[in-house]
């Protein structure tokens, strides 16, 4: 392959992701809110296996659904971790807080 054909095929490439990325960047938060992914396609997303994608679930917050007879992680977790949108910020709770409502105790 010719050099030039070479540069040409990476600035093509280049020239998609920041498409895409551009894209991502105006999703309305609302509607990814609504979007659900398969735990494969969470993955896939994230360029993660599977189980790190759970692990990073656990560590993170990352939500999981229960729908459709199976698990399905909401993408705008998925935005936020990645950092390509952000959420307002929640107001800080205690950590005592925190367990107490995990648990379902007030």
């Amino acid at each position: 392959m010719e050099l030039n054909a070479i540069i040409e095929e990476m600035q093509g490439c280049i020239f998609s992701l920041q498409q895409r990325v551009e894209e991502l960047k105006g999703m309305d938060d609302k509607s990814a809110e609504t979007i659900l992914l398969t735990r494969q396609e969470a993955a896939d997303l994230l360029g993660k296996s599977l189980r790190q994608l759970d692990r990073d679930c656990r560590r993170y917050g990352i939500r999981k659904v229960a729908a459709n007879g199976g698990v399905r992680i909401p993408k705008i977790d998925l935005l936020v971790h990645m950092g390509l949108v952000a959420r307002p910020a929640e107001p800080q709770r205690s950590e005592l807080e925190r367990l107490l409502s995990k648990h379902g105790r007030q």
